[in-house]
């Protein structure tokens, strides 16, 4: 693989990562909906974040708030984005 085709690589793959890329492209048909996958990815990596937190002692409060924020709003976003694929009557809750 040259520079090029592998800066492409992982141009494409995104947050999402080159091996879940290529199987997804190779077994799954493609990447159906890659922003869905790229905001999973930044939410797992916002979950890491509160990880890294917990296992920190002297961790400021407006940090852990912040950060506590950052993931509801996510998840809050992705629950709107389910809301309007779900038929009616199927619609998640918002946590």
């Amino acid at each position: 693989m040259t520079a090029e085709e592998r800066q492409r690589l992982v141009s494409e793959a995104g947050e999402v990562g080159i091996s879940t890329y290529v199987r997804a492209r190779l077994f799954g048909g493609g990447v159906r909906n890659r922003d869905a996958l790229r905001k999973i990815a930044a939410l797992h990596v916002a979950g890491r974040r509160i990880q890294q937190l917990a296992e920190t002692h002297d961790v400021d409060e407006f940090v852990i708030a912040t950060t506590l924020g950052d993931v509801c709003t996510a998840i809050l976003g992705l629950v709107d984005e389910l809301d309007d694929v779900v038929d009616g009557d199927e619609k998640a809750d918002a946590p």
